[in-house]
């Protein structure tokens, strides 16, 4: 009986530190696991507030060009009368999308309708596909070809679209977006840079029309948002 009460208190005694050493193990690895968690969340954040802040700059570069009357849409009598900073959505990461680019350039040139009788030379120069809350859409990219040997800006390939936004909280003949002309199959397409045309302010502009092709079926409640001169 003594000998059974030995073995008794040495197995309860090896069974206490069993379980204490299986709880110490598995807080180890929670704390671990919390640990890479939050390493991640971190990081997260981190991406997060870099895409914010470069796109908090680039609507502070643009909103610095449209307050100096030398580089602004607006002129002299706008400026006077009732100015305000451009308005935009605020920013919202889910419309940063990413696209698969296919490249077409076999089209002729051809001259770009706008609202007068300038018809700037473009050709297609390809395609993007994307989804817009499950949506498949697709967008031409078009290429001026009277700056395609410029070394700034003919790099850049122009992207005019309507969506259903327009005439409501969008200008209503639609915005224009730019990317770098891509180098792989995919590219990160990001409304939030998207911006009106001149036209949006005053009807002295020669602005583009939107292909019928680049009609977007979805809201893009992103970007630039449709301007006011009496507000």
């Amino acid at each position: 009986m003594f000998l059974l009460k030995i073995y008794f208190y040495k197995w309860r005694f090896l069974s206490i530190v069993i379980i204490a050493g299986m709880v110490v193990f598995m807080s180890s690895c929670r704390f671990s696991d919390d640990k890479r968690q939050s390493n991640n969340d971190e990081e997260m954040v981190k991406v997060d507030k870099a895409y914010f802040d470069s796109i908090t700059s680039f609507r502070k570069r643009a909103i610095a060009e449209f307050a100096n009357l030398e580089s602004s849409p607006l002129d002299s009598m706008q400026f006077h009368g009732h100015y305000h900073d451009p308005n935009y959505f605020p920013i919202n990461q889910d419309f940063l999308i990413k696209a698969e680019f296919t490249i077409d350039t076999a089209g002729e040139v051809f001259g770009m309708a706008t609202n007068t009788k300038r018809k700037p030379n473009y050709r297609v120069y390809g395609y993007l596909k994307f989804k817009v809350s499950d949506t498949l859409q697709k967008l031409t990219l078009y290429q001026n070809v009277d700056f395609m040997h410029d070394p700034e800006y003919g790099k850049y390939l122009f992207i005019p679209f309507r969506d259903k936004t327009n005439s409501k909280t969008t200008y209503g003949a639609g915005r224009y977006l730019e990317i770098v002309i891509p180098n792989s199959d995919t590219v990160m397409l990001d409304f939030n840079r998207a911006y009106n045309p001149y036209c949006a302010y005053s009807d002295r502009w020669s602005c583009p029309l939107v292909p019928f092709e680049n009609h977007l079926d979805v809201y893009i409640v992103a970007g630039e948002m449709i301007y006011n001169n009496n507000h």
